[in-house]
């Protein structure tokens, strides 16, 4: 496995910026993206290390370049109407993932309701036992 120096930092991260993904930034810098999955992984686990600080550049790089394709796009669509279209065809995630997570939560927070409550009859009942053999 390659180490994780400034050279292939810097060479990652700019490649990322100019909207180029993250698999092929790695190859770029030399790297397999099986490897930069796992420093990345183990910046999650080691958030205080290089790998940490790495895996939070990659992200804010990503969310710079998102933000530069959404910009030119949308500095198209004043003049060219098919860069709109493309860009109202795109629906947002958040619009998509938010109910569901919302209606999931709601099912597990059910789920553990009666579950409370099965379980506070079987309390009842292991206490009534526990008493009359006492």
């Amino acid at each position: 496995m390659k180490k994780l120096t400034p050279e292939v930092i810097a060479t990652i991260l700019s490649l990322v910026r100019d909207c180029v993904p993250v698999s092929t930034a790695a190859r770029s810098a030399g790297i397999s993206y099986t490897t930069l999955k796992a420093w990345r992984a183990r910046g999650r686990s080691e958030p205080d290390s290089i790998f940490g600080e790495f895996s939070a550049a990659i992200d804010e790089a990503v969310s710079e370049a998102e933000i530069t394709m959404v910009r030119t796009v949308h500095g198209a669509s004043r003049s060219d109407p098919k860069a709109a279209q493309w860009m109202l065809e795109r629906t947002p995630t958040a619009f998509i993932v938010a109910p569901i997570a919302a209606v999931l939560a709601g099912l597990v927070y059910g789920a553990s309701f009666v579950g409370q409550g099965l379980g506070s009859e079987q309390m009842y009942f292991l206490r009534a036992t526990l008493t009359k053999l006492a």
